[in-house]
């Protein structure tokens, strides 16, 4: 196990490698430009102060903004959420009560703005992310939050060149979160920490002992922090300390141990405890089991401030969970190089705004050309000519200029100029992928509501491979909460069975299962009632006179005993179901507790939630169906739908397709 003196040496090598990367410097360079242009600032001082000292005030048409709303327009019309389906064997019950756990997590961290906010800022910055950890202080096992960071507050291992961060060949080893946190919370939640001469974060103390590291860094404090090349931070630190959590993979040598009955395999090491190394080192001598040396992975979450280690939580999330719990959103990703929304936007924005400004100046320039004059007579009204002579209504007497006093025709604007400003911006809108139908704007034509339908449609087209990363980073960010919820037990069996006592959690298969089961376990179920079956008048004759009475007397108490379990029996029926409910409960709870259903049995991906995309795929559908009955069957247009019994209605549809070949008998 590694000493602290390790842990912080690793730590500060990692902020050390970030801090002095190119890479990540030029591309907040980068976000920081894109950034103005979004906002409108979009000429550099010295620029504008050159054009003002012509008398010109530099022209700013943002394009930029309009493109950044109409995509997040298009997202929030088109919504997706997490959801977790069934797959290999696994129930579409246990599926949904996996869904309903994380959104209940989605929930708490108020998902729906966080995932908002991280695709505007990746659109804008060319990248941002989501990240993942656990609040031990709200409940027992701790509640999961989700937060989104930008590419000023999280720093990716630079040699990370895929998507995937957690990618098993080429994924990153560490990942650094920046925060600015209020100091008193610091220093009460590390109080053992020396905290003289920290100020907001930086420190000069090497007394953790890496001499190397520390010799490097004394030359520059604010050096590991390239955030503060970019703001002013100086009332920040008077109240706040810049705390860096670094996220890493310690590897170490492990035994992978495959089950070739099963197909499952398992890495374990010495941190998995004794037992587990003990039964893989027996394994070894069972025809069944293949033992192999494998590397493997433990992951630290490091808390540091300054050069100095505040904390180090080893397995934070156990350990089974030793992925990185960062998430990258990236529009447009290849090889290693992000890119966003106003990457091909910002150099023709910038053309059209100087291209602009030069026709303002041309304009003010020729607007007044000059008078033409016959004779210079007196200076007094040769002074008035050139000073008003531009100003609208001024009447001119010829006779003072010797007869005739002319307008010079001023030169005419350029016509490359007119076309150029005009190809700036449709060649913009093209760059985007999005023109004034998705941005809200009139087309300057008559266009019917389908033609504009079509061409927001095909503005999404365009920009599908942006929401597509932002989906699969969903996907990414879901699979890694669902292990972490599973591995930790962080709903307990109690809530997960509120969960389950929803009716439409379950569902008629399982059911069936459970009251299989439980017949099995009491020997029987539940018989309808049934009418006792008139005494025929050939056995009533066969029975002695003496004994016709006492027949008569237990016939009569069994038809009341009919009636009386006939009347009992909605009420029997109702208990027994609920019986059978609690026991498919259970079965459900075994499943979602049992690792290897987990695991194969369920696949979290995401689903529109938006209503009008839910509306339009509906309406799909049902025009399919009407081309083609019967070629959708109802329980998938049930499943297009957003009404909340949708399991129950699937549930009586199955029962009534059940009793018509019944009937029919």
């Amino acid at each position: 196990m590694l000493k602290e003196k390790d842990v912080a040496n690793k730590a500060l090598t990692f902020l050390l490698d970030s801090d002095n990367s190119d890479k990540l410097s030029k591309q907040r360079d980068r976000a920081i430009t894109y950034q103005d242009f979004r906002n409108g600032h979009q000429w550099t001082l010295e620029d504008w102060n050159l054009y003002k000292s012509k008398g010109v005030t530099p022209v700013t048409k943002n394009r930029c903004k309009p493109i950044i709303k109409g995509m997040m327009g298009m997202y929030l019309n088109n919504r997706q959420s997490i959801r977790v389906r069934p797959r290999r064997g696994g129930t579409e019950a246990a599926a949904q009560v996996w869904s309903e756990t994380m959104k209940h997590a989605e929930d708490q961290s108020n998902a729906d703005y966080i995932y908002a906010c991280c695709f505007e800022d990746g659109l804008v910055d060319s990248e941002s992310f989501l990240c993942f950890d656990v609040d031990e202080t709200k409940t027992v096992n701790g509640q999961p939050t989700i937060r989104a960071k930008s590419i000023f507050d999280v720093d990716v291992d630079p040699n990370c060149d895929i998507y995937n961060i957690n990618d098993k060949e080429e994924g990153a080893k560490y990942v650094i979160i920046k925060d600015w946190l209020d100091k008193d919370v610091v220093e009460c939640t590390y109080p053992d920490f020396n905290y003289s001469g920290v100020q907001g974060g930086y420190d000069g103390d090497s007394s953790m002992g890496i001499d190397t590291v520390a010799a490097f860094l004394s030359d520059d404090e604010n050096s590991i922090d390239r955030r503060n090349d970019y703001e002013d931070d100086e009332l920040k630190r008077k109240y706040k300390y810049r705390v860096r959590t670094v996220w890493w993979k310690e590897v170490v040598k492990g035994v992978m141990v495959i089950d070739s009955k099963t197909g499952a395999s398992r890495i374990v090491t010495e941190k998995s405890g004794k037992k587990t190394l003990k039964a893989a080192k027996k394994a070894r001598k069972d025809a069944r089991y293949g033992v192999k040396k494998h590397a493997a992975f433990i992951l630290h979450k490091t808390t540091m401030l300054g050069r100095n280690m505040l904390d180090d939580v080893v397995s934070p999330f156990g350990p089974d969970v030793t992925d990185l719990p960062v998430f990258r959103f990236s529009p447009y990703y290849y090889q290693g190089y992000a890119s966003g929304q106003l990457d091909d936007v910002v150099s023709l924005q910038q053309m059209e705004n100087i291209f602009a400004t030069q026709t303002i100046k041309i304009l003010n320039k020729t607007a007044n050309a000059g008078w033409k004059i016959r004779k210079k007579m007196n200076q007094a009204d040769f002074n008035d000519l050139k000073n008003y002579g531009d100003v609208d209504g001024y009447v001119v007497d010829e006779s003072k200029f010797g007869g005739a006093a002319e307008a010079i025709t001023p030169t005419p604007l350029p016509v490359g100029h007119y076309q150029m400003a005009k190809d700036f911006e449709v060649d913009q809108m093209k760059v985007a992928g999005i023109d004034e139908s998705t941005l809200g704007l009139d087309s300057g034509g008559a266009e019917s509501g389908r033609a504009i339908g079509l061409k927001q449609k095909q503005n999404k087209l365009s920009s599908e491979t942006a929401f597509d990363k932002f989906y699969y980073t969903l996907e990414l960010l879901g699979e890694y909460m669902l292990l972490v919820i599973r591995k930790n037990n962080t709903y307990t069996d109690e809530e997960i069975k509120n969960i389950v006592a929803a009716s439409s959690l379950i569902d008629e298969a399982m059911m069936a299962k459970a009251r299989l089961k439980l017949e099995g376990q009491v020997g029987g179920g539940l018989p309808e009632p049934q009418p006792l079956p008139p005494i025929s008048p050939e056995f009533f004759q066969q029975v002695k006179p003496e004994d016709k009475p006492e027949l008569i007397e237990t016939v009569q108490q069994g038809q009341e005993a009919s009636v009386q379990y006939a009347k009992a029996y909605p009420t029997l029926k109702m208990n027994y179901d609920e019986v059978v409910k609690r026991v498919a409960a259970d079965m459900l709870l075994e499943e979602l507790r049992s690792d290897k259903v987990a695991e194969y049995g369920v696949k979290v991906t995401t689903s529109p939630t938006a209503p009008t995309e839910q509306l339009l795929r509906y309406m799909q559908m049902d025009a399919l169906n009407q081309s083609y009955p019967g070629i959708i069957p109802p329980d998938i247009m049930v499943d297009a739908t957003d009404l909340p019994n949708k399991e129950e209605i699937k549930a009586k549809y199955q029962q009534q397709q059940q009793a018509a070949p019944q009937a029919v008998a």
